[in-house]
């Protein structure tokens, strides 16, 4: 019986094991909605790809998804969402995601991410989110609308440098770009991609609705004509079937070197444009890409920049700098708070007759003396302008009830007083002393409106401006000081948890939240910042103040874990944390700890040069006449030089120059090769074989009366166009016996014009004099003319001195 018993068991042990092991990695709950995430390579490789996902919810997906669904743009995930999800966390891997090893593709450096909003799918708004992200894109990532046609425009420059001014031009009615003016682009661009060579890309993402797009349309440029990214024709027109996309529909197209590329395959047409290293071809209307500029200079342009320079060795060298080190302050005694005793503040008195309600000023000064504390106000109503003395002393400092009338401004002035509020008198000019140079103002709409009463504003000695609490949330003060008054520019916060300030949306480490104001100034005249900090439910928030790195932490521990109570905190209550030299002074009470600390003097930091050594790499200029070659069959072409952008730190357009006494032969064919040992390509070298063409611009029927003299005003007006060189007019001329005219004979004298360029391709233009006989006589004035330049120079200077060039 046991032994049956004990199969029993085994059985089912075993079954409730295959059970757990055959579960699938989604929770119990159903799902509200999903993220459809599609996601892009460049080679195209989705086999072991995919996303490391949490916060989805219950019901949510769990790490890793994976699919081995595609379409026309890459991989399709989808990842289920669902109740309480709000900030889906992703990180996209390009290889390995069932692999410990995937954290060596992921698409965010370690300890970053990227966070998606999925309130529309919690909300009910939407049961499908579809996300676009490109190999590279970082944090950048694409949310298209279903109820609008979503156009995706991928640029990328080889070389990374980007225009300052890049955008579109636009024009009909897009929904998320406002068109603007010829010449001010819209910066719709964002760093969405990654080249496998790590050059950044630019991605757009436009939006119109059906029924509009058969009039939009864009084109993309940096503020001129020169700059146009598709020279041949506005950028949209590559979207061969733009008119007839629908609502829901995502159109892609990519962008580089003068080419757009759209449709089925226009993904990996540009990846083997952009990305494989090659020469770009010449585009004679542009003169762009490689091409011979004359028989002594070739232009090259390649897909892919190449660095201009290499390290060579290292050395050391002997470098200063300035650091801040601390020294004793000579005659420094220790900041003490005053022995003065003030009335305590015990509640906030009825409102007076005609007062709807009142703006609560907390003022903290930093020795504790609120002798004449009080403020100048104006803009109350029917109230006169006047001085309005403390009310009490509470734990943070003096309190100073401003109150208002129903016909009060929408913003009331103030200026805190830190001395002569209880004079005589309390008009301006009776001993007042201003805190500060400047006026603050507090918006009373809420109070007029009779949504609240009253609304509390916290002041520390000095500042600039006041901090309105929030009675709905949680409100912290965070005061920091440094003794010398340096502050980085990056200066800011780390964040986590249920922090409602708008700088903490999609923080990531290494980038501030930028929420400190110049917030009070030290007795040593030296300011300070503060930050409010407001949220709810900070059980699980917390904080820490730097500047971008571990290095610049001005607290060994995160800031916030000096909050004691920070768990604790309830709407409307206010929390104050001082810190000063590393060290965080937890609430009110410790203001006059943090103070003696910070304001004695007992330690100042005072700037000293110091020499250090230092490790450097030895950097030379890439000698880039060693990578290129040219070949006119077999035969090598010896070059000169090669001449790039020595200031930039790659570069994808070189100027090549041969070498004295040889000149390319268009009559020929050359081979330009390039190899660094990294990079190879060659291309067969456009040569200008293109005659130059003379237009005449001006009546090209000529007619003299027989025996009138030449008149010189009668010459042609000509204009030259050539592929490749300048303007040539300067070099048109009459070939010897081409230009004969004797108005005693009439008759039709043809006339020949004639231009080289650099190449030694001939351009000719015939057109005739006509010499009609009058009806009767001679003109004695009559003369014969031969339109050749006994000298050329003498004949060229003779036309452009009389004719128009256009």
């Amino acid at each position: 019986m046991r032994k049956k018993i004990g199969l029993l068991l085994l059985a089912f042990l075993g079954l409730f094991t295959i059970t757990l092991l055959s579960s699938p990695k989604v929770k119990a709950a159903e799902p509200l909605g999903k993220i459809v995430f599609h996601y892009q390579l460049w080679d195209g490789d989705y086999s072991s790809a995919g996303l490391w996902c949490w916060n989805t919810g219950e019901g949510g997906a769990e790490a890793p998804v994976t699919s081995n669904v595609t379409d026309s743009f890459g991989a399709v995930y989808d990842v289920a969402i669902g109740t309480g999800a709000k900030d889906v966390g992703i990180i996209a891997l390009r290889k390995d995601i069932t692999l410990d090893s995937r954290w060596n593709y992921r698409e965010t450096p370690d300890g970053e991410h990227f966070t998606v909003d999925v309130t529309p799918i919690t909300s009910g708004e939407v049961t499908e989110m579809h996300i676009y992200y490109f190999q590279g894109g970082y944090q950048t990532y694409f949310v298209t609308d279903k109820t609008k046609v979503n156009i995706l425009l991928a640029y990328y420059d080889p070389t990374g440098g980007y225009e300052a001014n890049l955008g579109i031009h636009s024009w009909g009615e897009w929904t998320n770009v406002t068109n603007p003016a010829w010449a001010t682009p819209a910066k719709v661009f964002n760093d969405g991609f990654k080249s496998p060579g790590d050059v950044k890309g630019k991605v757009a993402l436009l939006q119109i609705d059906e029924k509009n797009v058969g009039g939009g349309g864009f084109l993309i440029y940096a503020g001129d004509d020169a700059s146009k990214k598709t020279p041949a024709q506005d950028t949209h027109k590559y979207i061969t079937d733009m008119a007839d996309l629908k609502n829901g529909d995502v159109a892609v197209m990519y962008v580089t070197g003068g080419e757009a590329m759209y449709g089925a395959n226009a993904k990996n047409e540009f990846a083997a444009k952009a990305f494989t290293f090659d020469f770009i071809g010449f585009n004679a209307s542009e003169l762009t890409g490689t091409y011979a500029v004359d028989p002594k200079t070739i232009f090259a342009k390649t897909t892919i920049a190449e660095k201009t320079k290499v390290v060579t060795g290292t050395e050391m060298v002997t470098k200063t700098k300035i650091v801040q080190v601390p020294e004793l302050a000579a005659g420094s005694t220790p900041f003490k708070q005053t022995d003065k005793k003030f009335p305590a503040f015990t509640a906030l008195p009825a409102l007076e007759a005609g007062m709807i309600g009142r703006v609560v000023l907390h003022y903290q000064a930093w020795n504790g003396d609120y002798t004449g504390v009080g403020v100048w106000s104006w803009n109350r109503g029917t109230v006169a302008n006047s001085g309005l003395p403390s009310i009490g002393v509470d734990s943070f400092g003096a309190v100073v009830d401003i109150q208002i009338a129903a016909d009060a401004s929408d913003s009331i002035g103030f200026i805190p007083m830190k001395a002569g509020v209880n004079a005589a008198t309390n008009e301006w000019g009776a001993g007042f002393v201003k805190s500060f140079e400047g006026d603050l103002a507090v918006d009373v709409k809420a109070i007029k409106a009779g949504t609240v009463q009253e609304v509390h504003v916290y002041y520390f000695e000095g500042g600039s401006q006041g901090f309105t609490i929030d009675p709905t949330q949680a409100n912290v003060l965070l005061v920091y000081y440094d003794l010398t008054g340096t502050y980085e520019d990056n200066l800011g916060l780390h964040g986590w948890g249920k922090w409602t300030n708008p700088e903490f949306v999609d923080l990531s480490w290494g980038s501030p939240a930028k929420v400190f104001k110049d917030g009070f100034t030290s007795p040593r005249s030296i300011g300070g910042k503060v930050a409010l900090l407001q949220g709810t439910n900070l059980s699980d928030s917390g904080f820490l103040i730097y500047a971008g790195g571990d290095d610049s932490k001005k607290t060994a521990d995160n800031a916030s874990n000096f909050i004691t109570n920070l768990a604790s905190l309830k709407a409307g209550d206010v929390q104050v944390l001082y810190v000063a030299l590393g060290k965080a002074y937890n609430g009110v009470e410790k203001k006059a700890e943090f103070a003696e600390a910070a304001f004695s003097g007992d330690i100042v930091y005072v700037d000293k040069e110091v020499e250090y050594e230092e490790e450097v790499d030895v950097m030379e200029f890439v000698k880039f006449e060693e990578f290129f070659s040219l070949f006119q069959g077999t035969t090598k072409i010896q070059l000169k030089q090669v001449d790039f952008n020595t200031t930039a730190a790659s570069t994808n357009e070189f100027v090549i120059q041969l070498a004295d006494g040889v000149a390319l032969d268009n009559t020929k064919e050359y081979t330009l090769k390039y190899n660094s040992g990294e990079n190879e390509a060659e291309i067969i070298l456009a040569l200008d074989k293109e005659k130059p063409v003379i237009t005449l611009v001006s009546e090209d029927r000529i007619v003299v009366k027989q025996g009138e003299k030449w008149d010189q005003t009668l010459y042609p007006n000509y204009r030259v166009t050539d592929d490749r060189d300048a303007n040539l007019s300067n070099r048109v001329y009459v070939p010897e016996g081409k230009g004969y005219l004797n108005t005693n004979v009439a008759g039709e004298y043809p006339i020949t014009l004639q231009v080289e360029d650099n190449w030694g391709n001939i351009g000719q233009l015939e057109f005739s004099i006509f010499v009609e006989a009058p009806e009767t006589g001679c003109n004695k004035g009559s003369s014969t003319s031969t339109f050749v330049g006994i000298s050329l120079l003498g004949l060229a200077f003779f036309f452009i001195r009389r004719r128009r060039f256009v």
